[in-house]
């Protein structure tokens, strides 16, 4: 029993005491929170399997917000883009911040990544997604390939354009105006 002890004291992270009691207390409730943990993400796996349609779970976490697309259902995503700025930071390169009111901060993120996949002359640098309850908040680097087949040169203005039209087509909401 106290060899067992110990390997249960092993395996619990967060152990306050050494008495048999606190370790066995201490190990129900780490159960208990790994439990909850699990329930949370099961419930956001479904929220995410629901967006696609219902299906299997997918590896792409972008698959969902494709699938939704391919329905034609824009209605799924409540989010509305309040802010939207965009800064050239390099000859091909913008810096975008965008901010999100309302909706659900898994779905909204991946109906905004879904947006930026669609267009096929920016690449994502980096991103980063991050939310609350009033508001989630989207800061990335695009890096503008091959824009000049299209003859004009990117700017600012052609950029919010872009991006503007490409959330819309997600069923996002823009409540803000695309100003140069």
């Amino acid at each position: 029993m106290k060899e067992k002890l110990y390997q249960l004291r092993a395996l619990v992270p967060n152990i306050t005491r050494m008495d048999k009691a606190s370790i066995i207390g201490d190990a129900e409730a780490y159960v208990r929170d790994l439990q909850n943990q699990a329930k949370a993400l099961e419930e956001e796996i479904k929220g995410l399997e629901s967006l696609g349609g219902g299906g299997g779970s997918t590896r792409n976490p972008f698959e969902a917000s494709r699938r939704a697309q391919n329905m034609n259902d824009k209605r799924l995503v409540e989010g509305k883009i309040s802010q939207m700025d965009a800064f050239r930071v390099g000859e091909r390169t913008f810096y975008v911040r965008l901010v999100c009111i309302g909706g659900g901060g898994a779905l909204v993120s991946v109906a905004l990544y879904a947006s930026l996949e669609s267009i096929p002359c920016f690449h994502i640098e980096s991103s980063n997604f991050s939310t609350s309850t009033e508001e989630s908040i989207l800061s990335l680097t695009l890096q503008c390939e091959q824009f000049r087949d299209f003859g004009e040169e990117m700017n600012t203005t052609i950029l919010k354009q872009w991006l503007a039209a490409a959330f819309i087509n997600q069923g996002l909401v823009l409540e803000t105006l695309i100003s140069p």
